[in-house]
């Protein structure tokens, strides 16, 4: 019997489809997952508007309330994440949680508490270059969050570009592996051998502690 969950991280760049390869997992997983995203704690937005980069820097985000929830779920209790709405900045609803066998951390600075990361056992980092993350995000923000052109260019340019150069890049170190997150279709070699790692012989190990 498995006691504690396996834990993955994946973190990367705006636009670079940290959700989307996230989301693949998951689905590709035949044992019961937690997607627990952290960018779904961000703090009151009175609070980030004050930060340098807004919420592209990691003190927008209450890690020690995300720790806490984490801590509930990796000691089996049942826990409500909140459902976040990124247009208004706002929770909406909440989806409940018990005992999944793997959780995956995901977000833009998954890598940059402590605690998470010594938690996770494996550390998977999703590269795209610049132009291609630019495109992924306008067309999110203009399609799903009801911004404009002008508006999802300027926060690109203003916060997402000189944030990743401060801060992402040092989490890109930390991580086990990368993924070349270009055309959205060669993933599944990458999830494959992670379901191998996850199912194989570090997993059964750590079962019989």
């Amino acid at each position: 019997m498995i006691k504690e969950p396996f834990v993955i991280g994946i973190a990367g760049a705006v636009g670079s489809g940290k959700s989307w390869f996230a989301g693949k997992l998951k689905d590709a997983l035949s044992v019961p997952v937690c997607l627990f995203t952290l960018d779904i704690y961000s703090k009151d937005e009175s609070l980030v508007n004050g930060l340098e980069y807004h919420y592209d820097n990691p003190l927008a985000i209450d890690y020690d309330k995300a720790y806490l929830d984490f801590t509930k779920l990796t000691q089996g209790e049942t826990i409500k994440l909140p459902v976040y709405d990124y247009a208004t900045h706002s929770v909406v609803s909440e989806i409940t949680y018990s005992s999944p066998l793997v959780i995956i951390i995901e977000g833009l600075y998954a890598f940059y508490d402590e605690r998470f990361l010594d938690a996770m056992n494996l550390k998977i980092w999703i590269e795209a270059d610049e132009k291609t993350c630019m495109e992924r995000r306008i067309k999110r923000d203009v399609t799903e969050r009801g911004e404009t052109l002008e508006e999802s260019l300027s926060r690109h340019e203003k916060d997402s570009v000189p944030a990743f150069m401060k801060y992402y890049f040092k989490e890109k170190i930390l991580s086990d592996c990368m993924y070349f997150n270009v055309k959205q279709n060669n993933s599944q070699k990458l999830i494959e051998l992670i379901r191998g790692y996850i199912y194989g012989k570090e997993w059964s190990q750590k079962s019989n502690k």
